[in-house]
């Protein structure tokens, strides 16, 4: 699951700067190890629904 430390991290960078860095980090995963990194895997630990 991906996770920040924000806001704290804002001392640093802005959310997106950090986001966009983790996204250039797991450019080379799957589509789909891409979205259960970002969403999926967080969505079945929590029980939320998600469409897709």
């Amino acid at each position: 699951m991906f996770a920040s430390n924000f806001p704290v991290a804002m001392l640093r960078a802005s959310f997106a700067t950090i986001v966009e860095g983790i996204r250039e980090i797991v450019a080379g995963f799957s589509p789909e190890d891409q979205q259960k990194l970002f969403s999926r895997n967080a969505a079945r630990f929590y029980r939320i629904d998600v469409p897709g």
